[in-house]
């Protein structure tokens, strides 16, 4: 008797907490609607295929946006723009070749989009994987890190130009709200491309972004482009498909407590589109809104810069580009407000 009722107290506990948790996350989860439009403005998302990405494309291209989709194939281009414009009546929308996990497919894609565009006005680093082994890509880059990391680095670098086009331009740097803290120890530049565990290495990816993004804004000051971290939350998406099956079931189930992709989307969208948070560039946000983490954040100028740079020779930045953005003199102060 005591074997079978054992198990179906624990169930029961187990479905009761992730009850509370689910309402706790209801009740505090703040919402962000708007009607502000996007006619006339170019917007690119990375990762729009499925989940947090998709629901992120859907809404600016509700929005009247003009929505470009970075695609592995023609397949997955063909099926995610059908998709959007299916769900929003907005026909602006299309697709182009880039794989995360090549620097040349990004080099390519980046060339194209100069081509083809006369500027940019919003992008979004929304793609990311969790890969459970340690693999290295053709770059000799660690997978996770290159698709989290390296890559969008090195698209947003070489799609500055574009962006400098437009009036007032917005970068949004999609990231983590788990370990930051490991930026106070942990974080060795030589040990920048090393797997270390699936989700550490996930974690560290999503926090060398993190930085980058403070750094990103320190280049930028005085200039039409802000920038920004955000943290959106947990949802159920696709990111765990390559993870382990036991990891992919506690996962789940702790997804199953959190807001759908669409909820989600809307801090991303905030950074996005929100009147009045310039001052803020640089800075990461959660929950909508801009989280206090400014103190922290300035213990860390160094490594910030030290991580830039050691990114840029990782991706070869200055060696294969005509780029003249981390050439140029930028000043070295940080938004403080």
């Amino acid at each position: 008797m005591i074997e079978v009722v054992g198990p179906i107290i624990v169930a029961v506990l187990v479905i009761v907490i992730c009850c509370v948790a689910k309402i706790g996350v209801t009740l505090t989860t703040k919402r962000y609607k708007s009607d502000v439009k996007l006619t006339g403005k170019t917007v690119l998302v990375t990762g729009a295929s499925s989940g947090i990405g998709h629901e992120v494309a859907i809404d600016l291209a509700t929005r009247g946006a003009r929505l470009i989709v970075p695609c592995m194939s023609h397949q997955e281009g063909k099926t995610t723009c059908r998709r959007i414009i299916e769900a929003t009546g907005n026909s602006n929308i299309s697709y182009k070749i880039m794989d995360l996990r090549s620097l040349k497919s990004i080099r390519a894609f980046c060339e194209e989009l100069s081509e083809t565009e006369e500027k940019l006005d919003i992008l979004i680093n929304n793609a990311g994987v969790m890969h459970s082994r340690d693999e290295l890509t053709k770059d000799g880059l660690q997978v996770t890190v290159q698709v989290n990391y390296f890559g969008p680095f090195l698209l947003t670098n070489l799609l500055l130009d574009l962006l400098k086009k437009s009036n007032s331009a917005r970068i949004v740097n999609i990231t983590t709200g788990f370990m930051i803290s490991v930026c106070d120890s942990n974080i060795n530049l030589n040990t920048l491309n090393e797997f270390n565990g699936f989700l550490n290495t996930y974690c560290r990816s999503k926090l060398y972004f993190r930085l980058f993004n403070v750094e990103l804004a320190r280049k930028l000051t005085g200039s039409n482009i802000t920038t920004y971290s955000v943290y959106p939350g947990s949802t159920r998406t696709n990111l765990l498909t390559n993870t382990s099956i036991a990891f992919q079931a506690w996962a789940r189930l702790w997804m199953w407590c959190q807001n759908s992709p669409k909820i989600v989307a809307e801090s991303i969208v905030y950074c996005a589109i929100k009147e009045g948070i310039e001052r803020h560039s640089g800075r990461h946000f959660e929950n909508c809104g801009v989280t206090n983490e400014l103190t922290s954040v300035k213990k860390h100028l160094k490594l910030c810069s030290a991580l830039w740079s050691k990114s840029e020779q990782l991706v070869k930045l200055n060696e294969c580009d005509n780029n003249n953005t981390t050439n140029s003199k930028f000043s070295d102060k940080i938004m403080t407000n």
